[in-house]
């Protein structure tokens, strides 16, 4: 019930004035501060973190002596001290060669690769690795930059070798699509990209690095069939742009598998498996993705963690029968096959 007065009106006008600044600043203060927290939780924790043995892992130039690209030697390896991700890893994999390893999902089939650049806590064992890494991870990550400039990676630009790897890689036609081609922006303050064109730069910019070793982490699963049996072909595969170098492929696709030079299969964080290329080529190709798809999905229904052994046909006897070892399953069991072709698949324990 007061009276308006000029007075009251031009001081009530200059007060929400004033205010107006601090009120319309307040929600991006509010947003500021809670990224501060989150940030400074981060650093914290990272500061605070025990400190990593970076001479667990023996790194020897392209020039030394040692045979093999990549040795590993009964490893045991650990995301933290209480729990074993992986155990008893014994690898060897030769210059050139191209190596496919598979298994269920959460088998440790990503963490065998982080043994080998280091990334994950080595609690026994020997690695060795031999030349220059260049590793593509399942979540393909990009910068904010040129489409360019994340497949060089800060490298010196080289035009035919760039436009080779665009072609293996299968960008080209993407590449056409975009307003600037390969000089424009991508990532969250450009061109948004699909999973599929992310995980191919990513992969050119693996190419690009020229590198002796490289590690895959199954980047053809986010790309279409098609398209990835073409860079299969251009880029992995024995003809392609990389035939010579040292190369490790986790993949679920079986249908690789005749075209690799050894096959590592991974079942509840063990290596149960190491099939050469020659016994592919040797057994029925049939048969042996069958016994293979049946390591990656568990078919057998007899025991939950199954554990293959390289056949050695060993001989064992059960009672009055005389068995010959297929493979060695948990539990103290035996996968066998009467030597008289009675009991195949057969499971017995063992005395």
């Amino acid at each position: 019930g007061g009276t308006l007065t000029a007075k009251k009106a031009f001081v009530s006008i200059a007060f929400f004035d004033i205010m107006k600044v601090p009120f319309s600043v307040m929600p991006r203060f509010v947003n500021c501060l809670v990224q501060y927290n989150i940030s400074a939780k981060r650093v914290s924790d990272f500061l605070n973190s025990e400190e990593f043995d970076v001479g667990q892992i023996t790194k020897l130039p392209e020039s030394s002596d040692h045979h093999s690209s990549i040795s590993i030697q009964n490893g045991c390896f650990s995301w933290c001290n209480e729990y074993k991700i992986l155990e008893n890893i014994d690898l060897k994999i030769d210059k050139g060669k191209l190596i496919a390893v598979i298994g269920q999902v959460g088998c440790g089939k990503s963490s065998l690769l982080s043994s080998i650049l280091g990334e994950i806590e080595k609690l026994s064992g020997n690695v060795i690795t031999r030349g220059r890494i260049a590793y593509v991870p399942q979540q393909a990550w990009i910068q904010n930059q040129s489409l360019r400039e994340n497949i060089l990676f800060g490298k010196q630009y080289r035009n035919e070798n760039y436009k080779e790897i665009l072609r293996a890689c299968a960008l080209e036609t993407d590449i056409e699509l975009l307003p600037a081609s390969d000089l424009t922006e991508i990532g969250e303050k450009g061109i948004n990209l699909s999973g599929g064109q992310k995980q191919r730069v990513s992969l050119a910019r693996a190419v690009y690095e020229n590198a002796d070793i490289y590690l895959f982490d199954d980047p053809l699963s986010a790309v279409d069939a098609h398209v990835g049996k073409y860079i299969f072909e251009n880029v992995i595969g024995p003809r392609g742009i990389l035939r010579n170098k040292t190369r490790v492929l986790v993949t679920h696709n079986l249908s690789l598998l005749p075209q690799v030079d050894q096959v590592y299969a991974l079942n509840d964080h063990l290596l149960i498996d190491q099939t050469p290329k020659e016994t592919l080529s040797e057994c029925d190709d049939h048969e042996k993705l069958s016994n293979l798809e049946e390591i990656m999905n568990v078919k057998q229904s007899t025991t939950d963690n199954v554990v293959l052994h390289s056949v050695d046909g060993t001989l064992t006897t059960k009672g009055e029968s005389l068995y010959r070892v297929i493979d060695g399953l948990a539990d103290e069991k035996l996968f066998v096959k009467d030597v008289d072709g009675k009991d195949e698949g057969k499971i017995i324990e063992k005395e």
